[in-house]
């Protein structure tokens, strides 16, 4: 499943996937190598 990311709230992710919004926090690979996610209009 690839999904993009729409909103950012405190470390909440809203994923917008196959016409589905999906709440998501940051896990694993994006926490520990501090990868930070922009999102654009």
């Amino acid at each position: 499943m690839v999904g993009k990311i729409t909103k950012i709230v405190s470390n909440t992710y809203f994923v917008t996937a196959e016409d589905i919004i999906y709440d998501c926090s940051a896990r694993g690979k994006m926490k520990t190598e501090e990868i930070k996610p922009v999102v654009r209009r």
